[in-house]
């Protein structure tokens, strides 16, 4: 990447990175082998594959995916980390997971696929797992069982 006098957030999901741009300017280049020169600071002219991103946008790159997704960003929810907070808008609970085990002792797991596919939508306090639980376990189709390890959520029958 290439900084010109920005502010950004970079957030790793496994093999997947999503860049934020908060304010400024930024370029994100493919990796060191492939990237060719740095563009110089105010140039137009990028190398090939590289990407700018305006305030506001968010880059999604995965290890797997031939190409970048470049979306428009909920910067708020990007950095609420920054403030001890973890929101979640429609986010499959796999990844939710993941963002909560982060800031927790307790970890959380994925006893099933269905389980990881439910949509999580919400702000949690970052390593309040006892809080997450409650309200996944309460409001969607998510049973918990504790065990030495961890709490692993499967998923249960729909709640009528």
């Amino acid at each position: 990447m290439v900084a010109t006098g920005t502010a950004f957030n970079i957030d790793l999901f496994g093999d997947e990175a999503r860049v934020t741009l908060i304010e400024g300017r930024v370029v994100v280049m493919p990796a060191k082998e492939d990237a060719g020169p740095l563009p110089k600071p105010g140039s137009t002219h990028l190398p090939p594959r590289a990407v700018e991103l305006r305030a506001g946008q968010q880059l999604v790159a995965a290890v797997d995916a031939p190409q970048q997704v470049v979306t428009n960003a909920d910067v708020q929810q990007a950095t609420s980390w920054q403030q001890g907070k973890l929101m979640f808008d429609r986010e499959p609970l796999a990844q939710a997971v993941a963002r909560m085990n982060r800031y927790s002792q307790r970890k959380l797991a994925i006893g099933d696929a269905a389980a990881g596919a439910v949509e999580v939508s919400g702000a949690f306090d970052a390593g309040d797992t006892k809080g997450f639980l409650e309200a996944v376990t309460t409001y969607l189709p998510i049973s918990a069982v504790a065990g030495p390890d961890g709490v692993t959520l499967r998923s249960s029958p729909s709640q009528g």
